[in-house]
């Protein structure tokens, strides 16, 4: 996978009863967020994902616009803030030259939306698990910060704020990891943190709970 193709995902997440709860302890928050996306995840690979990866396509809707994501991550890093390797890319209408595909072993070189998961399929990584949410977007421009208000019904916590930056290689990462940890103190929301990640949730719902 060509490395100009990698960020490094730095997020953490807390979770909350109410979106009320949310805006008063993260008094930034209902300022900063302004587009609305309805979304389904559909993951690929389970002994990918039981290495710590992910694979899954994303299906989002922002108004009446409809697009398509292909993403692959690597195995977390991180210890107060979830730190991965990414690459996501727009399959629609279609994908050239795809890093992730490529690396997957895909024969092609380009591919339309609609034969992405099949080719997913026939490389062996079979789709076992789905996710599907609203979010409320972002940005925090003062620490350039991105917002996310995810209520996501299948969840142990529905309701959770996410903090991201996107950091373009290792050193850039663990600054912002740190940024976030001191934000997240300087909040006081530590107590509401959730290290798991959503898809981890949901899976460890689906295949590990009792």
């Amino acid at each position: 996978m060509p490395l100009s193709d990698l960020k490094y995902e730095v997020e953490f997440r807390c979770h909350f009863d109410t979106r009320e709860e949310a805006f008063k302890l993260v008094p930034f928050l209902s300022s900063c967020l302004k587009v609305d996306k309805v979304w389904v995840d559909t993951y690929y690979g389970l002994d990918l994902f039981k290495s710590g990866q992910a694979l899954r396509i994303s299906d989002v809707l922002v108004g009446g616009d409809s697009q398509h994501y292909l993403t692959w991550k690597g195995p977390d890093t991180g210890s107060f803030a979830n730190v991965r390797q990414e690459i996501e890319e727009n399959i629609t209408p279609d994908i050239e030259n795809s890093a992730i595909l490529e690396r997957l072993g895909a024969r092609k070189k380009s591919y339309m939306l609609i034969q992405v998961a099949s080719e997913l399929e026939r490389l062996g990584f079979t789709r076992f698990m789905t996710l599907q949410g609203h979010n409320a977007t972002g940005v925090y421009q003062p620490a350039g910060i991105n917002m996310k208000l995810m209520n996501c019904p299948a969840l142990k916590w529905p309701l959770m704020v996410e903090f991201e930056k996107i950091a373009l290689d290792k050193n850039e990462a663990i600054k912002y990891a740190s940024e976030l940890k001191a934000l997240c103190r300087k909040l006081k929301i530590e107590d509401h943190r959730v290290k798991e990640e959503p898809a981890a949730l949901l899976y460890s719902r689906l295949f590990t709970e009792g």
